[in-house]
């Protein structure tokens, strides 16, 4: 029992995975993260107190930057204590060069280890002078047999879990400041244990090029490290110090502190400065109102005890708000966006004593709205349907600030694909997925693999789709040379009602190379923007079909696309038998040429009529109908004319 920590040593095994599955990864190490995190959360009466990880596996001559999400999953264990062991190659190879997944990882919190042997040598192992931490032994390592029996056997497999036991046995050094630490500051105490298994190795010549430390592994000497550091009476300083600001341009100070704290002091000073400005109080937090505007700071926090003072916290660097500078595209958020309005808001500006924001539509039309005062303001009158670009002009006391970053939204009113909300199907795409799609004579669009499920609703121009015969190309693609069967199923909502019944499906197909089909839209759809699905689906050993809703499946790829569908094109000579409608967009009075000797109806975007027209006149007025797409259909000698029209 180290300071009120009752330790209980247990090994916890986490095996039968693919590792090159990022996602298997992060399960796996999502594990031991939750159960420190309930060890945390409950004061030890659940979960478990996990102080380091090992991993004897990973992908040789792997690139960390193919695995983000691995990489920065180290980073979080780090935040909440856990420190992470890895076996390097068992081939003499250098990591720095060639790579390793996990012991090419950047994070602090990962430790790459290599095998040594009893004379202190590296034989058959990799080794990294940037990237492999330390040796320890690994190489005939002697180890019991069966029941009854000893043996010896090799492998970093063997240096990096002892390692990973190094590191639970200098977390139970009787050490009571180092108890504290690890009860305020979890994180901290992880940094503290790998300094100090850093600094406490043995300086080894043959290591010094091989390995970051130069050294193997001796955690006797860490141990001493850590009591020759320990406090058993001293007063000990904050951690944890943070800076908040508020929107007056005031900053919250706080830290944390230790039990037989006091009070505290706080001190700060212009980075560079040689005297420091200090202020005393009893609580944890302090308000600063007397900083600089756009200025850099340095702040340090010390406690007083019974028995003392602590020493000054490590120095917080922070840069007051205040300077003359554009937000961010990250910055500035749009939100509650309708068919005609949507808010504006970025943060608050110290600087800026006035404020300028410009919208552009996807017709190039440019509104610019100046003088604003607040950190947000709503645009109205805008169109349905329509591609819109905002960004941010500020002027601090007559310096202007043009026009910098963009951001992109569209409002609602494109019809049913993105207006309405579709239920979700999801695979996994780690060796098979939609490589390519293809509709009609328009441009092939290439996927590749999504995680198992690619939205394109919202980035590609609609597919255009016709009632009657159309068609698709349907292209799998494999990892490595192999390939597989394949079931393939496509549905279209042609009812536009946010689900795909089994009527709406246009396509079921199974083949093990790319799919070429003819499909038809039947009469009576509703025209207009839709949503279109198509599932992909490994098909051997009797496997279901994909189903178009709520299912998730382990081979195979789901991805959504938007068509549009219309009137057979191909019905009419558009160069014989043509004419035009203007102003589009319209507020009401539209004109038509040349004059036709005939009638038009006005369809709405659920394929309802909502008016007829006569051309004869070369005008019409449909300033009664509400905002939005119509299209405008009529009877030319040749066949049917339909032309898309917006309405404001």
């Amino acid at each position: 029992n180290v300071a009120g920590i009752n330790w209980d040593v247990k090994m916890m095994g986490i095996g039968g995975y693919n590792v090159f599955n990022e996602a298997n990864i992060v399960e796996c190490y999502t594990y031991p993260l939750v159960q420190r995190q309930l060890y945390r959360e409950t004061s030890g009466e659940r979960g478990a107190f996990v102080v380091a990880t090992n991993a004897s596996w990973g992908i040789d001559q792997g690139d960390m930057n193919d695995v983000p999400i691995w990489e920065a999953f180290y980073d979080t264990l780090g935040v909440y204590g856990i420190l992470n062991c890895g076996a390097t190659s068992n081939s003499a190879l250098n990591i720095d060069q060639v790579g390793d997944i996990p012991t090419g990882s950047e994070s602090d919190y990962m430790i790459s280890v290599t095998a040594t042997n009893n004379n202190d040598q590296r034989t058959f192992s990799a080794y990294g002078q940037t990237t492999i931490d330390l040796g320890a032994p690994g190489d005939n390592v002697v180890t019991t047999s069966g029941s009854n029996g000893i043996t010896s056997t090799s492998g970093t497999s063997f240096a990096s879990p002892l390692t990973a036991g190094a590191i639970a046995l200098l977390y139970s050094t009787p050490c009571p400041s180092f108890g504290a630490l690890i009860a305020a500051n979890p994180q901290g105490a992880a940094d503290y244990i790998r300094e100090a298994l850093f600094a406490g190795v043995d300086p080894i010549p043959s290591l010094q090029t091989e390995c970051v430390t130069g050294g193997r592994l001796n955690v006797g000497n860490s141990v001493q490290i850590i009591m020759d550091q320990c406090s058993f009476n001293e007063c000990l300083a904050p951690f944890e110090v943070l800076a908040i600001e508020a929107p007056t341009g005031l900053y919250n100070v706080s830290w944390s502190s230790f039990g037989d704290a006091t009070s505290s002091t706080v001190r700060y000073r212009e980075v560079g400065a040689l005297e420091w400005i200090s202020v005393s109080t009893n609580e944890t937090s302090l308000v600063l109102d007397d900083l600089l505007l756009c200025t850099e700071y340095e702040l340090q926090v010390s406690n007083s005890c019974e028995n003392g003072e602590s020493e000054f916290s490590d120095s917080l660097i922070l840069i007051t708000n205040g300077c003359c500078e554009l937000p961010s595209a990250e910055e500035i958020i749009v939100s509650d966006v309708s068919n005609e309005e949507a808010t504006i808001s970025w943060p608050f500006i110290l600087a800026a004593t006035a404020i300028s924001l410009e919208i552009i539509d996807e017709n190039g039309t440019v509104v610019v709205v100046s003088d604003l005062s607040e950190a947000q303001y709503t645009f109205t009158d805008l169109e349905p349907c329509m591609q819109y670009e905002v960004s941010i002009s500020i002027d601090c006391s007559g310096e202007v600030l043009p026009f910098g970053s963009t951001v992109n939204f569209q409002t609602p009113g494109c019809g049913a694909c993105t207006d309405l909300n579709y239920c979700s199907s999801q695979g996994q795409s780690d060796e098979e997925w939609i490589s390519s799609v293809k509709i009609n004579d328009q441009d092939e669009y290439v996927t590749g693999p999504d995680g198992g499920y690619g939205d394109f609703t919202g980035i590609l121009t609609p597919w255009e789709m016709v009632i009657g015969s159309n068609f698709i190309d349907l292209t799998p693609g494999f990892e490595g040379n192999q390939t597989y069967p394949e079931r393939w199923r496509v549905w279209i909502d042609f009812n536009q009602d946010g689900s795909f019944d089994s009527d709406e499906e246009v396509l079921d197909e199974s083949s093990q190379e790319a799919v070429n089909a003819e499909f038809d839209i039947p009469e009576g759809v509703i025209v207009g923007n839709t949503r279109m699905r198509i599932g992909m689906k490994w098909s051997g050993f009797g496997q279901a079909p994909p189903i178009p809703c709520l299912e998730s499946f382990d081979y195979g790829e789901v991805e959504d696309y938007c068509v549009r569908i219309d009137f057979a094109q191909n019905v009419f000579n558009i160069e014989q038998n043509s004419f035009s409608i203007y102003p589009n967009p319209t507020r009401g009075i539209i004109r038509f040429e040349p004059l036709l000797n005939t009638t038009a109806k006005v369809i709405d975007l659920q394929g309802r009529e909502v008016m007829e027209i006569d051309l004869s006149n070369g005008q019409a007025d449909i300033s009664n109908l509400d905002a939005g797409i119509y299209n405008i259909v009529t009877a030319l000698t040749n066949g049917l004319k339909s032309s898309r029209i917006v309405v404001q």
